[in-house]
C-alpha cells in the first residue's frame, strides 16, 4: 500500500476503490486528507461527508456519484468505453479539477476507480484535443496575436492538408490557402483567417466560423474553421479545423433534391415546358416587377386533329407529336425572357415580351408552320395542324386573368372558323 500511495500522491490529489454491490470505499490515496489512506468506509457516508466538501457547487456531481448514480453510469456504458470524466470547479482557490472514473469487474463483482487531479494549461489543450478529434477534427492551431506566431497542436494523421508545425501567421495562411484551398475560396480564405479580422468577429460571440472547400487525394472536401480565445486574456487563439464533407453532401442533395421537385411542381414532365401554374406564377412575379408596362403577348395554341392521331397511332406517338410541338415552341422564342408551358393535353401557351401585335402575329404564323411541318408516323397519312388566339396585356388592363381568358377565347375562334388559323382580334 504504501508504494501504491506514493505512486497516487505524485498523480492525483486523491484516488478511491468504490465496491458499488456493498456500498463500500477503500481510500487508495487523498493528499488533502491523509490520515484516511488505506482505510475502508460506507461510500454512501464519505460521498456525504468528504466529498461535499469537494463540490459544494455540483449537486448535479455529487448525485451522479452516489450508489444509484454509479450504476447508472455502468449501465449505460459501453462495453469498450468504461471511463468517465468530470470536470469540476473547486470552491476554495478556483481550481480546476478533473475526476475519473473507470470501471472493472473483478471475481465477478463491479468497482469503481476514481482520481481526482487538478488541470493545468497543458492538460485543458489534451482535453480539447481529445474531445475535438471524436468530432472529426482535423488539426488545431495556437496563434498568439500580439507575436504573429502560431504551433501546431495537434494534426490528425487521416488528414493530408495540414499546415507546418509553426510559423509567422499571416504569411503561412497564404502559402496554406495558395496549396489546399480550391481557387475560388482562396481570397476568401485569407481574408477571413486574417487575426485582426477574427478579433473582430469575437467582439460579440464566443466562437467564429466560415466554411471553405479543400482538394485533398483529388477530391473536392468541405472543411469548417472555428476560432475562439484560448483563455480569459484574448491574447491567444485557438483554430480548430474539422471536415463537414459528409453534412455538405447531403446539404447539397437535399437541395438538388428541393430544385428537382420545383422543378416539378412547376414544369411539365413530358415536354420540359413550364405547366399553367409555373407559367402563371413567373408571369405575375414579372408584371409585378413591372414588366407590365412593356408590350405582351399571349399565344394560347391548341393542336388540331391531335385526338386522330392519338386515338389511331397509339399513345407513344401522340407523345412524340406532343414534344415536337414543344421544341417548335422553342425555336420560336426569341429570348430567354419568353415563356413557353403546356396547359395540359394538347393545349400550349406562349408568352412575348417587349413585343408588339404585328409581330406577335408573325411568330405565330411561324409556330403555326412548324407545327404543320410535324410528321407523326411516315406510314400514315394523318397530320397535325393547330389554332392559335393571340391576346395583347394591353388590351385586358393588366388582368392576366382576363388575357388568358381572351386569348382562349381567340383560339376557340379560329377553331370554329375552319382550324390551322390564326385570330388577333
Amino acid at each position: 500500500m504504501d508504494e501504491v500511495s506514493f505512486l497516487l500522491n505524485k498523480l492525483a490529489i486523491a484516488a478511491w476503490k468504490v465496491d458499488i454491490d456493498a456500498d463500500r470505499v477503500t481510500v487508495l490515496s487523498n493528499q488533502q486528507r491523509p490520515f484516511e489512506n488505506g482505510l475502508e468506509f460506507k461510500w454512501t457516508n464519505y460521498t456525504l461527508n468528504c466529498l461535499h466538501g469537494l463540490f459544494p457547487n455540483n449537486p448535479s456531481v455529487r448525485r451522479r456519484l452516489t450508489i444509484g448514480g454509479l450504476k447508472q453510469m455502468l449501465l449505460s456504458a459501453r462495453l469498450d468505453q468504461k471511463v468517465f470524466t468530470e470536470e469540476v470547479l473547486h470552491n476554495s482557490d478556483n481550481r480546476i479539477l478533473k475526476l475519473d472514473i473507470f470501471f472493472e469487474r473483478i471475481d465477478g463483482r463491479y468497482f469503481a476507480f476514481m482520481t481526482l487531479k487538478e488541470v493545468n494549461s497543458q492538460s485543458i489543450l489534451q482535453a480539447i484535443v481529445d474531445n475535438f478529434v471524436f468530432m472529426n477534427c482535423d488539426y488545431f492551431i495556437v496563434a498568439n496575436i500580439a507575436d504573429d506566431y502560431f504551433t501546431t497542436i495537434y494534426g490528425s494523421e487521416r488528414c493530408p492538408s495540414l499546415p507546418p508545425l509553426e510559423g509567422k501567421y499571416s504569411y503561412e495562411i497564404v502559402q496554406y490557402a495558395r496549396r489546399f484551398v480550391v481557387p475560388q475560396d482562396q481570397d476568401y480564405v485569407i481574408t477571413r483567417m486574417g487575426l485582426q479580422y477574427a478579433v473582430q468577429e469575437l467582439q460579440n460571440q464566443d466562437a467564429y466560423s466560415f466554411y471553405f472547400g479543400v482538394i485533398e487525394n483529388d477530391l473536392y472536401t468541405r472543411k469548417k474553421l472555428e476560432f475562439r480565445y484560448l483563455d480569459d486574456s484574448k491574447n491567444t487563439l485557438l483554430l480548430a479545423r474539422s471536415d463537414i464533407t459528409e453534412s455538405y453532401n447531403q446539404d447539397l442533395y437535399r437541395v438538388q433534391e428541393l430544385k428537382a421537385l420545383l422543378k416539378s411542381a412547376y414544369h411539365d414532365a413530358l415536354s420540359g415546358l413550364l405547366n399553367r401554374q409555373g407559367l402563371y406564377e413567373q408571369l405575375k412575379a414579372r408584371c409585378e416587377s413591372g414588366k407590365s408596362e412593356i408590350d405582351l403577348a399571349l399565344l394560347f395554341i391548341d393542336l388540331d386533329n391531335f385526338k386522330a392521331v392519338n386515338d389511331s397511332l397509339g399513345h407513344p406517338i401522340g407523345d412524340r407529336v406532343l414534344i415536337k410541338t414543344a421544341q417548335v415552341l422553342k425555336n420560336n422564342m426569341r429570348s430567354m425572357e419568353d415563356l413557353a408551358a403546356r396547359q395540359g393535353g394538347d393545349e400550349f401557351i406562349v408568352v412575348m415580351f417587349n413585343i408588339e401585335s404585328n409581330a406577335a402575329y408573325n411568330a405565330a404564323e411561324r409556330i403555326l408552320q412548324g407545327i404543320e411541318a410535324i410528321v407523326p408516323d411516315e406510314l400514315s397519312p394523318l397530320r397535325v395542324s393547330c389554332s392559335i388566339g393571340i391576346a395583347m396585356l394591353s388590351e385586358c388592363t393588366q388582368d392576366l386573368e382576363k388575357l388568358f381568358s381572351l386569348a382562349d377565347e381567340r383560339m376557340y375562334s379560329a377553331k370554329r372558323q375552319g382550324k390551322g388559323r390564326i385570330v388577333v382580334a
